[in-house]
């Protein structure tokens, strides 16, 4: 990922700066990768290891949608789509060059 070169960084707050974006960004990843481990531990047995993972995937994944209502109370959101992803409906948030999807039901 680069910088945006077309001024567009310019037009949102602090909030989210393209720093600050790119961490959410590895936050989502993050949080993916922690769920993909918790899945695999189940399958190996390792009942502990995937709780403790799914747990962290969980806690990720709720900074990032409080994180994503601060970005759309304070109008930083470019724009919110709907998509539908394996049968689940979710928004898709633009903020600057980065998308975000989160489920419409949370």
């Amino acid at each position: 990922m680069t910088r945006p070169s077309d001024g567009s960084r310019d037009r949102h707050c602090y909030r989210c700066e393209f720093d600050l974006l790119t961490a959410l960004y590895r936050l989502n990843i993050d949080a993916k990768d922690y769920g993909n481990s918790a899945e695999e531990a189940y399958n190996a047995g390792s009942k502990r290891k995937a709780r403790i993972h799914s747990q962290r995937k969980k806690a990720l994944y709720s900074l990032k949608r409080e994180i994503l209502g601060e970005f759309v109370a304070n109008d930083c959101a470019d724009h919110i789509e709907t998509h539908m992803i394996d049968g689940r409906k979710y928004y898709c948030v633009y903020v600057g060059e980065f998308s975000f999807h989160t489920p419409v039901s949370e």
